[in-house]
């Protein structure tokens, strides 16, 4: 049994490596450089989010991910890819809060494993995420605003529902720039918008200027859209975090899963 483990520790690790960036830190990340202050939090006419964050996470999570499943979606097609002579299917299905795999071999064999996505630790700041913005809903996108010490708001996060997929798609401090020429990369960037984002420069420190702004909301998503790539997208950090949390029991139990340990899996 112990060897379908390791098999399926195998597939997840490939995973961490598909996100490029990703340092396993969820949503706190990995970016740096200037943000764009805004006056007022975005997106202009959004309504405050109500809800729990681990809640709505979990309720957005794909209920299915099979090897043998469609092959036009990406995490079936990721799956499918890992099967080999010996592992022929990958099952991950979610019911409520639990996520059960189910490994199957050509042997007949088969291993099942079950994770309680609601355990605090599984999305691990999202109550930091939660107690410190404002948090601002509207369409497809919610925007995770944070005051500064000036009296602006900087924007951390911005989650946008795929409208094909409805996958979560995870933009980590967008609206930033390098610090070298700030001013300039931002000029660049928003280019001939300048009117609709309402600009003025404002000094971050003695050294370092950037704009503070008050788009349109059709601006703002403008320059989303523009000039930002998603990060990472919600589904494939589930499989990530499935990983860890495997990860994390091997960690804790050494003496139960010893036959993965005496197989030479580093952790």
């Amino acid at each position: 049994g112990f060897l379908f483990v390791v098999v399926f520790l195998v597939i997840l690790a490939m995973l961490k490596r598909y996100v490029p960036l990703l340092c396993l830190i969820l949503f706190f990340g990995c970016k740096e450089g200037v943000p764009i202050y805004f006056r007022s939090p975005q997106p202009r006419g959004g309504k405050l989010f109500h809800g729990d964050i681990d809640q709505f996470l979990i309720s957005n999570i794909p209920e299915k991910v099979h090897s043998h499943g469609n092959r036009y979606d990406e995490l079936n097609d990721i799956l499918f890819e890992s099967l080999n002579d010996t592992l022929t299917s990958i099952e991950i299905d979610r019911y409520k809060n639990i996520a059960k795999v189910k490994l199957e071999f050509f042997n007949g064999l088969s291993w099942i494993e079950e994770f309680d996505l609601s355990d605090s630790s599984f999305f691990a700041d999202s109550e930091e995420i939660e107690l410190e913005d404002v948090i601002l809903v509207k369409e497809n996108i919610i925007c995770f605003n944070k005051k500064n010490d000036k009296g602006y708001f900087e924007i951390n996060h911005i989650w946008e529902r795929d409208r094909v997929n409805g996958d979560i798609m995870i933009y980590d401090n967008p609206f930033s720039v390098a610090k070298k020429n700030s001013l300039e990369n931002f000029n660049k960037e928003i280019s001939y918008k300048r009117d609709d984002f309402d600009l003025e420069i404002v000094d971050i420190n003695d050294t370092l200027e950037t704009y503070s702004a008050d788009p349109s909301y059709m601006a703002f998503r403008w320059g989303l859209k523009k000039n930002e790539t998603p990060d990472w997208s919600l589904s494939l950090i589930y499989l990530i975090e499935l990983y860890n949390a495997f990860e994390d029991r091997i960690k804790k139990d050494s003496t139960k899963y010893m036959a993965l340990i005496d197989l030479g899996l580093e952790f």
